[in-house]
Protein backbone atom coordinates (compact mmCIF):
# COMPACT_ATOMS: atom_id res chain seq x y z
CA UNK A 1 0.00 0.00 0.00
CA UNK A 2 2.91 2.49 1.06
CA UNK A 3 3.78 2.31 -2.90
CA UNK A 4 0.43 2.95 -4.13
CA UNK A 5 0.51 6.25 -2.03
CA UNK A 6 3.10 7.60 -4.44
CA UNK A 7 5.18 9.63 -1.94
CA UNK A 8 8.85 10.20 -2.90
CA UNK A 9 10.98 10.34 0.38
CA UNK A 10 14.12 11.64 -1.21
CA UNK A 11 12.17 14.73 -2.38
CA UNK A 12 13.30 18.31 -1.09
CA UNK A 13 10.52 20.31 -0.07
CA UNK A 14 10.77 24.24 -0.30
CA UNK A 15 8.73 27.40 0.88
CA UNK A 16 9.68 30.85 0.63
CA UNK A 17 12.56 30.97 3.27
CA UNK A 18 12.93 27.19 3.51
CA UNK A 19 14.35 24.18 2.47
CA UNK A 20 13.24 20.79 3.76
CA UNK A 21 16.10 18.34 2.94
CA UNK A 22 15.83 14.78 3.43
CA UNK A 23 17.58 13.55 6.92
CA UNK A 24 20.62 11.95 7.08
CA UNK A 25 23.29 10.34 9.32
CA UNK A 26 25.58 12.80 7.41
CA UNK A 27 23.51 15.62 9.11
CA UNK A 28 24.13 14.25 13.03
CA UNK A 29 27.25 16.22 13.67
CA UNK A 30 25.64 19.36 12.78
CA UNK A 31 22.17 18.92 14.60
CA UNK A 32 23.67 17.17 17.74
CA UNK A 33 24.58 20.78 19.76
CA UNK A 34 20.97 22.14 18.50
CA UNK A 35 19.43 18.92 20.22
CA UNK A 36 21.05 19.13 23.38
CA UNK A 37 18.29 21.72 24.57
CA UNK A 38 16.22 20.18 27.20
CA UNK A 39 13.50 22.62 26.38
CA UNK A 40 12.63 20.74 23.02
CA UNK A 41 12.19 17.29 24.91
CA UNK A 42 9.33 19.06 27.58
CA UNK A 43 6.28 17.71 25.85
CA UNK A 44 7.19 14.35 24.12
CA UNK A 45 9.06 11.03 25.61
CA UNK A 46 12.34 11.39 24.02
CA UNK A 47 15.21 12.97 25.55
CA UNK A 48 18.42 14.82 23.74
CA UNK A 49 20.47 12.27 21.98
CA UNK A 50 23.54 11.09 24.43
CA UNK A 51 26.49 11.35 21.59
CA UNK A 52 26.47 12.11 18.09
CA UNK A 53 27.11 8.44 17.47
CA UNK A 54 23.97 7.58 18.56
CA UNK A 55 22.67 10.39 16.78
CA UNK A 56 24.25 9.26 13.65
CA UNK A 57 22.57 5.81 13.73
CA UNK A 58 19.04 6.89 14.39
CA UNK A 59 19.48 9.20 11.48
CA UNK A 60 21.10 6.15 9.21
CA UNK A 61 17.63 4.13 10.52
CA UNK A 62 15.55 7.02 9.37
CA UNK A 63 17.67 7.32 5.68
CA UNK A 64 16.28 4.07 4.94
CA UNK A 65 12.93 5.80 4.39
CA UNK A 66 10.78 2.81 5.57
CA UNK A 67 10.39 0.47 8.35
CA UNK A 68 11.93 -3.08 7.97
CA UNK A 69 8.72 -4.50 7.48
CA UNK A 70 7.28 -1.91 4.49
CA UNK A 71 4.56 -0.99 6.57
CA UNK A 72 5.55 2.86 6.74
CA UNK A 73 7.17 5.16 5.18
CA UNK A 74 9.25 7.50 7.07
CA UNK A 75 9.71 10.98 5.94
CA UNK A 76 12.35 13.27 7.83
CA UNK A 77 13.78 16.48 7.21
CA UNK A 78 16.38 19.18 7.91
CA UNK A 79 14.81 22.55 7.89
CA UNK A 80 17.36 25.19 6.47
CA UNK A 81 17.32 28.68 5.35
CA UNK A 82 17.40 28.79 1.92
CA UNK A 83 19.69 31.89 1.73
CA UNK A 84 22.27 30.59 4.27
CA UNK A 85 21.67 26.78 4.56
CA UNK A 86 21.61 27.23 8.14
CA UNK A 87 19.33 24.68 10.22
CA UNK A 88 16.97 25.79 12.20
CA UNK A 89 14.09 22.90 12.76
CA UNK A 90 13.29 19.27 11.60
CA UNK A 91 10.28 18.33 10.80
CA UNK A 92 9.05 14.77 9.71
CA UNK A 93 6.19 12.69 8.18
CA UNK A 94 5.47 8.67 9.12
CA UNK A 95 3.14 7.22 6.35
CA UNK A 96 1.31 4.23 7.35
CA UNK A 97 -0.06 1.71 5.52
CA UNK A 98 -3.56 2.41 5.78
CA UNK A 99 -3.26 5.86 4.96
CA UNK A 100 -2.47 7.46 8.25
CA UNK A 101 0.59 10.10 8.07
CA UNK A 102 1.56 11.67 11.01
CA UNK A 103 3.64 14.57 11.45
CA UNK A 104 6.39 16.01 14.55
CA UNK A 105 8.30 19.16 14.25
CA UNK A 106 11.13 20.48 16.64
CA UNK A 107 12.34 23.95 16.18
CA UNK A 108 15.61 24.88 17.35
CA UNK A 109 15.37 27.63 20.35
CA UNK A 110 17.29 30.33 18.94
CA UNK A 111 14.70 30.29 16.01
CA UNK A 112 11.17 29.87 18.04
CA UNK A 113 8.45 32.38 17.28
CA UNK A 114 9.36 33.27 13.63
CA UNK A 115 7.08 30.98 12.45
CA UNK A 116 9.16 28.49 10.55
CA UNK A 117 7.83 25.53 11.83
CA UNK A 118 4.60 26.37 10.66
CA UNK A 119 6.21 27.19 7.21
CA UNK A 120 7.91 23.85 7.45
CA UNK A 121 4.45 21.83 8.64
CA UNK A 122 2.55 23.45 6.10
CA UNK A 123 4.81 22.87 2.91
CA UNK A 124 4.80 19.25 4.52
CA UNK A 125 1.17 18.78 5.16
CA UNK A 126 0.47 19.84 1.96
CA UNK A 127 2.71 17.57 0.26
CA UNK A 128 0.98 14.55 1.89
CA UNK A 129 -2.49 15.70 1.83
CA UNK A 130 -4.53 14.03 -0.89
CA UNK A 131 -7.83 11.88 -0.40
CA UNK A 132 -6.27 8.27 0.51
CA UNK A 133 -4.01 10.10 3.09
CA UNK A 134 -5.46 11.42 6.42
CA UNK A 135 -2.48 13.66 7.88
CA UNK A 136 -2.39 14.17 11.25
CA UNK A 137 -0.60 14.98 14.51
CA UNK A 138 -0.71 14.18 18.58
CA UNK A 139 -0.33 16.85 20.63
CA UNK A 140 0.73 17.16 24.27
CA UNK A 141 -2.84 18.88 25.65
CA UNK A 142 0.04 21.79 27.43
CA UNK A 143 1.33 22.28 24.32
CA UNK A 144 0.02 25.47 23.45
CA UNK A 145 2.43 27.05 21.09
CA UNK A 146 2.21 23.25 18.66
CA UNK A 147 -1.86 23.15 19.40
CA UNK A 148 -1.84 26.66 17.91
CA UNK A 149 0.79 26.07 15.13
CA UNK A 150 -1.86 23.16 13.90
CA UNK A 151 -4.30 25.62 13.63
CA UNK A 152 -3.67 28.09 11.92
CA UNK A 153 -2.32 25.79 8.96
CA UNK A 154 -5.60 24.24 8.50
CA UNK A 155 -5.90 21.34 11.60
CA UNK A 156 -8.96 20.39 13.74
CA UNK A 157 -8.88 18.94 16.91
CA UNK A 158 -11.08 15.62 16.88
CA UNK A 159 -10.19 14.23 20.37
CA UNK A 160 -8.52 14.08 23.50
CA UNK A 161 -6.55 10.96 24.56
CA UNK A 162 -6.63 10.86 28.68
CA UNK A 163 -3.66 8.72 30.03
CA UNK A 164 -1.80 8.55 26.30
CA UNK A 165 1.57 8.29 27.67
CA UNK A 166 3.36 8.61 30.95
CA UNK A 167 6.86 10.42 30.79
CA UNK A 168 9.09 12.70 32.68
CA UNK A 169 7.10 11.22 35.54
CA UNK A 170 3.96 13.14 34.85
CA UNK A 171 1.25 11.38 32.43
CA UNK A 172 0.69 13.47 29.44
CA UNK A 173 -3.13 13.87 27.57
CA UNK A 174 -2.55 14.50 24.09
CA UNK A 175 -4.94 16.26 21.25
CA UNK A 176 -5.46 14.33 18.01
CA UNK A 177 -5.24 16.75 15.02
CA UNK A 178 -6.54 16.19 11.59
CA UNK A 179 -5.72 18.36 8.38
CA UNK A 180 -9.15 19.67 7.09
CA UNK A 181 -7.98 20.60 3.53
CA UNK A 182 -9.20 23.74 2.13
CA UNK A 183 -12.52 23.52 -0.69
CA UNK A 184 -11.38 23.29 -4.24
CA UNK A 185 -11.62 26.81 -5.16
Amino acid sequence: MIEALDIDAERSLATDRLILQPLGPEHARELFPALQDAHLYRYIPVDPPLTVEALEAQYRAWAERKSADGSELWLNYVVRFRQTGRAVATVQATVKDEGEAFIAYQTFSEHLGRGYAREACRALTEYLARPDISVQALVDTRNLASQRLLEAIGFDRVEKIDGADHFKGQVSDEYRYVFRPPPPA
